[in-house]
């Protein structure tokens, strides 16, 4: 057995910190928060400016879409995808 195998083998994890890797974890939620955060001022903002869109029907028929849809997608609120 190599010197370092015998290393690790002798090591006590019980005594290695695990404060790196929550630190990784809070990391990580933070950066999930914050993605979650931007996609709905994002989805916030879209859907504002899409019940803007309902005074132009001439628009809203170049799209495809009726006042009722623009009105149930733009009422969402904006947590709900």
């Amino acid at each position: 057995m190599s010197r370092a195998t015998t290393c690790l083998l002798d090591t006590d994890y019980s005594k290695v910190s695990s404060e790196p890797l929550e630190r990784s974890s809070n990391k990580r939620q933070t950066r999930g928060i914050g993605h979650i955060l931007r996609l709905w001022r994002e989805r916030s903002k879209q859907r504002r400016q899409l019940l803007e869109l309902a005074d132009d029907s001439d628009l809203l028929k170049d799209l495809g879409l009726s006042n009722y849809d623009l009105w149930h997608e733009g009422r969402k609120p904006f947590w709900r995808s």
